[in-house]
């Protein structure tokens, strides 16, 4: 068995033992229990992040998943981030490219432009979450890029295509706090919804950070 393997066995047993959004030990430590490179911890980490059982808080550290939040691929989806009928505010709109990281998301090259909005969403005039939307351009009609509503109608493309969606608790990002009205590192879910038209190409990439009040709407 490859030494990252034997590493995530030893790795998951830790994690049975520890309690959701518990901190694991740091790669450098890692490396020092395991006798191995930094390379082989992280290989390990980056599938048990991918198995939904750990997820990492950039310049804070890895963290031990809910197991019963996490759902991947899943054919139900939640409903909050395509309930047109809601209300929301949009804080950020802007075309876009030269991201390496969103364009491996939304499967483009590098150069090709995508849009990113940043929209919170509003129940009876309360905060219920934020989503961070990343739209191929190309995929939108030049006569729809002046009107947001049909930017956000993605029935269409839920009908004929498919949603693939990811559950995941975290603490709530810095740069959301405020919007949401709730401190910092509060337990919240993260949603990552990625919306796949018929031919199977992306459409769009959504990451939604919901309230810890927001009640999770389903939808089969």
């Amino acid at each position: 068995m490859p030494i990252y393997q034997e590493i995530m066995e030893h790795l998951r047993k830790e994690i049975r033992t520890k309690l959701p959004n518990s901190m694991i030990l740091s790669e450098r430590e890692l490396e020092k229990k395991y006798n191995a490179s930094r390379m082989t911890i992280r290989k390990a980490i980056n599938l048990l992040e991918e198995e939904g059982l750990l997820y990492r808080v950039k310049n804070v550290g890895t963290f031990v998943s809910d197991h019963k939040l996490v759902k991947k691929d899943t054919s139900a989806i939640v409903s909050t981030s395509f309930d047109v009928t809601k209300d929301y505010k949009i804080f950020y709109f802007d075309v876009k490219d030269n991201d390496k990281e969103i364009a491996e998301k939304l499967e483009i090259s590098k150069h090709e432009q995508f849009v990113r909005i940043v929209r919170l969403n509003l129940k009876d005039n309360k905060q219920e979450s934020i989503d961070q939307i990343y739209i191929v351009r190309k995929q939108i009609d030049d006569k729809d890029m002046s009107d947001i509503r049909k930017i956000f109608e993605f029935s269409s493309k839920i009908e004929t295509g498919s949603v693939n969606q990811t559950f995941e608790p975290m603490p709530i990002p810095v740069m959301y706090s405020n919007l949401l009205g709730i401190e910092l590192n509060t337990p919240i879910i993260k949603v990552t919804s990625r919306l796949v038209t018929k031919n199977g190409r992306i459409y769009a990439y959504i990451e939604s950070y919901l309230h810890p009040d927001t009640k999770i709407e389903i939808t089969m």
